[in-house]
Parts: C-alpha cells; structure tokens; sequence
C-alpha cells in the first residue's frame, strides 16, 4: 500500500510531463519524451552554468587542504536551492492534495499517506539540490584526485544535504499550514513572499563575486573560526571528505532530526489537512443602507476582486508595475548621475537618447498582461457575466480600464523620473509621454483582441491561461518587436529625421493603431463576446 501511495504521488508529481493539463488529455509519447529531455537538459545547463562555475572559482581552498571548507560552503548553496527550489510547493504537497477527502474516508492509515506525501517533498527537494551538490563532488573529485573514499563522501553528502532541505521545506511548510489556516488575504501574503524572495535572489546575484572572493581570500581565518564555534559545521565538512566518524555522527543528527519530523507531521497531517478555517459571521444590520455603484464601477470592482484573488494572476500579469515604481524611485535618487556616466561612456546623436528612452518605456509597459487573459480566465463561470443585465461594451470597457488604472500612475511615474534624470525639453517629454500611455493602451486593447480571438475555457489550472495563453504571449513578443523596431528604425534613418518629427510619428501611428483596436473591439469583438 504505501509503495502504491508514493507511486501515485510521484506521478502527481511529473504529472505535467505525460498530461497536457490544458487540455486535460494524455500527451503522445513523443511529446512526453521531448518534454523530459527538455527538463533534464534545462537542469543540467542550471547546474553547469551557475553552480559548476561557482565550485570551480571555491575550488582553490581545496589545494589549501580546506576540503570541508569547501564543502560546508557549497552546502550552503545546495540547500538554499533545494529549499528555495522546493518551499513553495511543500505546503500543497503536504497538505492540500485534491483526493485529502477520497484517500482519508479510505481505510489507509494517516502515517501512510504522509510517507508518500514526504517522498513527493524529497523528490522535489533532491532535483533542486542536486543542481548544485553534484557539479560540487565532480569538482572535488577532480581537483582533489579521485578516490574511494571521496567519492563515498561525496555521494553520502549529496544525501545529506538532500535530507537538510527536506527537513528545512517540511518545516516551512509546516509553519505556513498553522498560520495560513487562518490568514485572510492569502494571496497578498504570498505576493509579498514572492516580493522578498525576489529581492533577497537579485541582491544575492548582486554580491556573489564579492562573497565568493571573500570566502577564498579568507578561507584560513574562517576556516579556524568554524572549527572552534561551529564544531559540527566542520564535522559536515569532514564527512563530506569521507572521514568515517563525521560520517556517523551526522547521519545519526540527520536521523533523530528526521525522528523528530516524523511524529510533528504525523500528529498534525489530520488536523490541517481537514481544516477549514475560522469562519468569520457578520451581523446584518436593516438599517444599513446599502450602497449602489454604477455598472462600469461594479464591472471595474469584479475585474479588482478577480485580480486580487489568485496570487499568480497578480505576480505574472502586475508584477511590472511594481518595477515601473521600483525605476522611477531608482531615475528620480540616481537618474541624473547614471545619464552623465551613460553620456561620457557612449557617445550618441543629439535627442537620441530620448527614443531609446521611449523604446525602453514601450518594453516596459509590455510587461503589463492585465487584459490579455482575463477573458479566458472567466471560465466555466462566463455565462455569470452574460447573465448580467450590462452590454458586452461596458464588459470590454471594464477590463481595459481596468488594465489602463493598474499601469497608468506607475508609466507616468517613469516617464517623469526620466524626463528629470536625462533632462528632456517640454516638447520631447510629452511626445515621450503620450506615445508611451498610447503604447500602453494599445497593449491593453490588443490583449483583449487576441484572447477574444484565441479564448481557453478548458483549463483545469488559472496558471494556464495567464501564463501560457495565447494571447498573453503574443502581446509580450509583440510588444518586444514593436519596442525594438522603434529604437532600430531611427538609428536606420536618423539622418533623414530628427528626434521630435520621428517621436510625433511614432505617436501617430501608436494613436492609428489604437484607434483600429479600439474600433475592432467595440464592434465585432463585442458580437464574438455574445457568442462566446
């Protein structure tokens, strides 16, 4: 039974390789065998690429005859990417899988069912870990010699660490069922989350040469620190060399951490598992007047409540307004010293800076996909909102104001940030501005275009249609072409025009074309709405 339970749960697991989820049907073996040999060299090149150079700049202290300096900081790295690699998935893992209620009405003991769900967890963790502790032993192995015994350290290592990320994700996991069970607002939380783990993965690339260089200059001093504070820290590092008491002693720390996991989870799987949160009541109070909106407010007020629901839709589709506002701050603190360091560096036409400026704003704003799969993402539920007593106009006109009100400030905000870093004339700076807002709403128009053309209601994941629907992708692709063509064109005829006339055309035909999206869309887009 329990050999059946983690094979149906690895199967969940890779289900994505054999299933097109979209679609809901089984992919040809084919299609299957392209999609594994894809991951597999995806994973491979991750671990060449990034951690296979990252022990080959560390492999120095090896020589230094530091090789558990070498591994206890490679471990570091290898669990930090299983952990990070596989936390965000643990928590459903664990604890939120679809058949909770078939398998728990079954005659199949909890403990069971939390050894396959763990074997899930481990497996996840163990492919993200891998990405760097195996490039990490091949590393030592070929700077150190091979040997038996190293490559006996190496591999039990591999293992540990792999048990150190399954430990840590379990607890995280862990953490977030008691607290989520009665967080409000779960998808803000995890936003947020996302936010910070962005921040900490951007300032981390930021410094790895510094670290890294740090780390070898000094690995002597530190070296002596960690073997009187941090004692097991360096026992790590000797297993990992093959020593054979280190080895003992930290699979058996391992071994009662895992004891101690063991009976956490398997106390509390139920109690979670079936949790359905606190419910909150409220009073109903007659006296209450309640407080009519007009239907474009209403239409306006679903679109928010449907973004703010699914922490997907807002982190794939709206992260670029958070670094439209994360620029402007940057151009407005640190604009104008980055413009005379560009200006002394790169020697360009008179006012070709500003339509590198427009093509860099035009890219941005492509980064917002608002619109262009929020028709697909009504669903199943679309005959609600061609229930409404509202025409398809107003529906249309919601979801593009939608996506206008979620870019608008934050483009403006860039667009003024740039206007006082470069120092634009009034007349640059509006053309700049309108064709950019145009650009913007352009975009908004062409998503709803392209997804009125192409709609998915089949999907069985929100995450299909936002992240790999057609019309999301060809507004971000054409977007890019369209940003790229603006920047090419002019530095093809900049002896033909100038800055001004090429930036008023470019708002020109931005306008032409927003005009024929508009049209298109208020016309026959609303008759293929009422038929959808």
């Amino acid at each position: 039974m329990t050999w059946l339970l983690i094979k149906k749960q690895l199967y969940e697991l890779f289900r994505g390789f054999f299933v097109d989820q979209r679609k809901n049907r089984s992919r040809s073996r084919t299609s299957t065998v392209l999609f594994i040999a894809g991951y597999r060299a995806l994973m491979v090149f991750l671990a060449l690429s990034l951690f296979g150079v990252l022990a080959l700049a560390l492999s120095e202290v090896i020589g230094m005859g530091l090789g558990w300096y070498y591994y206890d900081y490679m471990t570091l790295l290898a669990v930090l990417m299983g952990t990070v690699g596989s936390v965000f998935t643990t928590y459903s893992m664990l604890y939120l899988g679809k058949d909770n209620s078939l398998l728990l009405s079954m005659p199949i003991p909890v403990g069971k069912i939390v050894v396959s769900r763990l074997a899930a967890v481990y497996m996840m963790g163990l492919m993200y870990s891998a990405c760097a502790s195996i490039p990490a032993v091949a590393v030592y192995l070929h700077t150190a010699g091979f040997t038996i015994r190293g490559l006996l350290g190496g591999l039990v290592w591999i293992f540990n660490v792999s048990v150190i990320v399954l430990i840590l994700s379990c607890l995280l996991g862990y953490i977030v069922a008691k607290y989520s069970i009665k967080m409000k607002r779960k998808s803000y939380v995890t936003v947020l989350l996302a936010l910070g783990f962005f921040v900490l993965y951007y300032l981390g690339v930021y410094r790895i040469n510094a670290v890294m260089t740090r780390a070898v200059m000094n690995a002597m001093v530190y070296g002596e620190k960690i073997k009187g504070s941090a004692h097991p820290v360096y026992m790590l590092g000797r297993s990992s060399e093959g020593d054979l008491i280190s080895m003992l002693c930290i699979v058996a720390v391992l071994a009662a951490f895992c004891a101690l996991l063991w009976k956490v989870l398997n106390t509390s799987f139920l109690g979670i598992a079936t949790a359905t949160g606190k419910q909150d009541f409220v009073k109903y109070d007659r006296t209450r007047a309640s407080r009519a909106r007009s239907p474009e407010r209403a239409l306006m007020g679903k679109e928010l409540a449907r973004f703010t629901s699914s922490a997907g839709y807002m982190l794939n589709c709206g992260l670029g307004s958070v670094f439209m506002l994360v620029l402007a701050a940057v151009l407005f603190l640190k604009g104008r010293q980055f413009s005379r360091v560009l200006t002394s560096m790169v020697e360009l036409p008179s006012g070709a800076m500003a339509v590198i400026i427009t093509g860099s704003l035009w890219g941005m704003a492509g980064m917002g996909t608002v619109s262009a799969p929020s028709v697909s993402l009504e669903g199943r539920s679309l005959w609600i909102i061609r229930s409404l007593p509202v025409s398809e106009k107003r529906i249309l006109k919601a979801k593009l104001g939608f996506h206008c009100m979620f870019y608008l400030f934050p483009l403006l905000a860039v667009c003024a940030g740039a206007v006082w870093a470069f120092r634009l004339d009034p007349p640059t700076a509006l053309l700049m501005t309108a064709s950019s807002v145009g650009y913007m709403t352009l975009l908004g128009a062409a998503g709803l275009v392209f997804g009125l053309l192409r709609p998915d209601f089949e999907w069985t994941n929100e995450m299909y249609p936002i992240k790999q629907g057609m019309s999301v992708m060809v507004t971000v692709l054409g977007s890019m072409v369209l940003s790229v063509a603006l920047i090419g064109i002019y530095f093809l005829a900049m002896r033909k025009i100038s800055p001004i006339l090429y930036l008023a055309l470019a708002a020109i035909v931005v306008g032409i074309l927003l005009t024929a999206a508009l049209r298109w869309l208020f016309t026959k887009g609303c008759d293929i709405f009422r038929r959808l």
